[in-house]
């Protein structure tokens, strides 16, 4: 019975998910979150990102490793990258270890029962626009829905990765 109530619910969340129609503004300016960090307060269920230390170009490809580090046992997480659309382009998000990740433009994890994995889980793979401006951006990940095998949503949190834009450098003389 309890597996059929979370399918249940599982199936509206992403019937409303696909529902949901973005608003733009006329004028857009970039997007920056705010960056988080060791001292972030984190939620029971909690992600960590990491991704390139050093300047990445327009052009490039840039693969942000997610890793699970508190668990207090899931049977369910819905999870979308978060990044400014201007800047970054999603290739592909892929699951990384023992959790059953569907995969697309976000992640979707369900089971009948409580899972209690930490590690790395997930690899996400942005473009950076060849439009891009130089400068600093974030790419996160936020955690839209988790519960466990109980139905009791668990709340979770994700810290986010810094990522500095910059010009090609200049070869040859012109």
């Amino acid at each position: 019975m309890k597996k059929r109530i979370l399918a249940l619910l599982l199936a509206v969340v992403q019937c409303f998910s696909i529902l949901i129609v973005p608003a733009y503004a006329a004028e857009t300016k970039p997007v920056y979150f705010e960056l988080s960090g060791d001292a972030a307060e984190t939620k029971p269920l909690h992600f960590e990102l990491s991704g390139p230390a050093e300047a990445v170009y327009p052009g490039d490809e840039v693969t942000i490793v997610v890793s699970l580090v508190k668990n207090p046992g899931i049977a369910m997480i819905d999870a979308k990258p978060v990044f400014d659309k201007k800047v970054f382009e999603l290739v592909k998000i892929s699951k990384v270890g023992e959790m059953s990740w569907t995969t697309g433009t976000g992640a979707f994890f369900v089971e009948a029962e409580n899972t209690y994995f930490t590690g790395e889980t997930l690899k996400m793979v942005f473009k950076v626009k060849e439009s891009a401006a130089y400068g600093d951006y974030a790419l996160g990940l936020n955690i839209e829905l988790a519960a466990n095998e109980n139905e009791e949503i668990v709340e979770g949190s994700a810290t986010t990765v810094a990522i500095k834009v910059a010009g090609k450098p200049v070869t040859g003389i012109s």
